[in-house]
């Protein structure tokens, strides 16, 4: 039974990747006043977004520490591998690389108004 179990772990963690890509968008370009489609076409599809009453409330993008926004892709992959080793050994390679990666990301966070207009933005 113990291993079914760590058969089972170690295929469903290498049957994903995690990548990092650079969008172009700079989170200090956000100003107040900034319509949510002006911020959308300055930063791309936020990773997450709120709505109060039908209406943006905030928008969550990852960013690095310049404020370079960063989209985050989680993949799954095939499993076209030799053996149990090989898969065990990619797992943690990509839970490596995705705990690295969450280390040099921040949360910004861009919060809107009734109007959809920019009030503020926050890093975390």
């Amino acid at each position: 039974m113990r291993l079914r179990l760590a058969v089972v772990a170690t295929l469903a963690l290498s049957a994903c990747a995690v990548s990092a890509d650079k969008t172009g968008g700079q989170f200090n370009n956000v100003a107040k006043g900034m319509s949510r489609d002006q911020v959308v076409e300055s930063l791309g599809q936020p990773a997450r977004a709120s709505q109060a009453n039908g209406l943006p409330a905030s928008d969550i993008f990852a960013c690095d520490q310049q404020g370079q926004i960063v989209a985050v892709k989680v993949s799954t992959a095939g499993l076209v591998t030799e053996s149990l080793l090989t898969l065990g050994f990619a797992g943690l390679v990509d839970v490596t690389k995705a705990g690295n990666m969450a280390k040099n990301l921040r949360r910004c966070e861009v919060d809107y108004d009734s109007s959809g207009k920019v009030t503020g933005t926050k890093l975390y």
